[in-house]
């Protein structure tokens, strides 16, 4: 076949494609579910949490006279091997967790290398070593925080809350973005945010099926407004952000993955309780809370000879 012939058969093909109707392929959509939803007894993760927060108040009277200041920060950071012992239903309530490293601002916590049993009651969660004795009062935040747990439930376990609320009500594509629930997360979060001023967006930036599971990244951005300071009203609302990141398993078939939540504000606004005089609240702060979850296989049981 001569190299003209080639060429006018390319030449022919090519044209033979552009005079084709393109065929439209719809692109995935996914369902999204942020929680696990069969957790299984004996299950075994290892966790990475690290928790870092800056809060600034200001309080001064009509004439500018500084009548109270506070600061305060805190820096936590936890590393934990966890072996879930019960559940019930979709739910978590018992867990054994070895806390391999559980320090604040770089020094130990006292139940740093402890294991520490968590089990859940009808009003709240309790926390005791291994060894069956109770963890101190003062010690049981700190050790919730490293298990991820509010201690009291007694008004409905929140766990999940906001996960729900920042979910799609149906299937998405890769590069689509909806409203998250604004009303559900200002509840969650803060009550004294302004939900009705509220605003926000995620996008699904990326998934991918691996081994019959979704995984990919997703990503949040809203803004709020802090309408009160304890009981009392603002007269000038202070403005927050947050941004919220998570990337591994997104169809709720795994716990494994990493998510990031940031969220600041600032701002000044005059504030009168009742029977006093006005006073002007300069407020600000900062956080950020990284979790990283990944499961890990159970070493095989010895077999006695």
């Amino acid at each position: 076949m001569s190299i003209r012939r080639c060429r006018g058969l390319a030449l022919a093909a090519l044209l033979a494609a552009l005079a084709t109707p393109a065929v439209a392929h719809a692109q995935e959509t996914y369902e999204l579910e942020l929680e696990w939803k069969a957790p299984k007894v004996g299950h075994i993760s290892e966790h990475v949490l690290t928790d870092a927060k800056r809060n600034a108040l200001q309080i001064v009277d009509g004439v500018g006279t500084l009548m109270q200041e506070e600061n305060e920060s805190r820096e936590l950071s936890f590393k934990a091997t966890t072996e879930i012992l019960a559940v019930d239903g979709a739910n978590v309530t018992r867990e054994r967790r070895t806390f391999h490293e559980a320090k604040e601002y770089g020094e130990p916590l006292a139940f740093q290398g402890k294991t520490i049993v968590a089990t859940r009651g009808p009003d709240r969660w309790s926390f005791a070593y291994e060894d069956g004795a109770a963890v101190g009062e003062d010690l049981i935040e700190d050790v919730a925080e490293g298990f991820g747990r509010d201690v009291d439930i007694s008004a409905g376990d929140r766990e999940g809350l906001f996960e729900k609320a920042i979910l799609p009500k149906g299937p998405v594509k890769v590069g689509e973005s909806w409203k998250p629930d604004l009303g559900a997360l200002a509840k969650d979060i803060d009550p004294s945010l302004d939900a009705s001023t509220a605003s926000g967006e995620c996008t699904l930036v990326s998934a991918e099926r691996r081994d019959g599971a979704v995984y990919g990244k997703l990503t949040c951005k809203m803004s709020f407004a802090m309408a009160q300071l304890g009981p009392m009203p603002l007269e000038q609302a202070i403005p927050m952000t947050f941004e919220l990141t998570i990337e591994g398993c997104l169809d709720g078939s795994s716990p494994d993955g990493t998510g990031t939540m940031s969220f600041s504000f600032k701002g000044e606004s005059a504030i009168k309780a009742p029977g006093a005089p006005k006073v002007i609240v300069d407020i600000g702060g900062r956080a950020k809370r990284t979790a990283k979850t990944k499961g890990k296989e159970k070493p095989p049981t010895r077999k006695a000879y």
